[in-house]
């Protein structure tokens, strides 16, 4: 039986998602961090890069009261080292990112095609995939024990570091990969091209790639 006024952290087709101030708050983003470091419990000195949209929260800057602030210094209690960008990147380079730099895995918080009010969070293993539901269920249940009996974080001291996001790497990467797949692309537009970036986070990749 729960007895928390916390509404439970529940990881569904990609992460939890949730209202912000409700279903999303710096409470689920803690619990979250704790449940993801329970999986390298048994690893040494592991790096996890994150990557966030710019709904209202995230900061490239880790502001005080910014989930990215919350995220990023509870993982690093528990030990665990992270990297994070200064720029808003979409899912596809976080992914691309853990298995360039070899990375244990990534978080990226983001709701995708939530509407503005919802945050969420989710987390991709050293694949760089989705992370399956066998870890999400792990993830899920060390996050909802913890906003049951929250617990005094440990003090490990994992170290942060603030990277240039690696936007031309990446782009670059797209760019071969359908020069190898048979599509050529042209070499200049004669006409205006429109993007609509929706949350934002691929606005940087786009005028990379451009």
């Amino acid at each position: 039986m729960t007895h928390s006024t916390v509404s439970p952290v529940s990881f569904g087709t990609s992460g939890h998602r949730g209202i912000i101030g409700d279903s999303f708050t710096h409470n689920h983003v803690k619990a979250i961090a704790v449940g993801v470091a329970s999986l390298f419990k048994s690893t040494n000195n592991p790096t996890i890069v994150i990557g966030f949209d710019p709904r209202q929260g995230n900061s490239i800057e880790m502001d005080d009261n910014s989930f990215t602030q919350t995220l990023i210094s509870t993982l690093n209690h528990y030990g665990i080292n992270t990297i994070s960008y200064n720029n808003y990147v979409p899912t596809p380079l976080i992914s691309w990112a853990i298995r360039h730099y070899k990375y244990e895995g990534g978080l990226i918080l983001t709701a995708s095609h939530n509407p503005p009010e919802y945050n969420g969070i989710k987390f991709n293993p050293k694949n760089g995939a989705p992370a399956p539901k066998d870890i999400t269920n792990i993830i899920q249940e060390i996050a909802n024990q913890y906003l049951e009996n929250p617990t005094p974080l440990p003090n490990k001291k994992g170290h942060h570091q603030l990277k240039i996001a690696p936007l031309k790497e990446f782009s670059q990467s797209i760019i071969s990969a359908l020069n190898t797949s048979g599509i050529s692309l042209p070499t200049s537009f004669s006409k205006s091209l429109f993007v609509d970036v929706k949350h934002g986070a691929c606005g940087p990749v786009w005028q990379a790639i451009m």
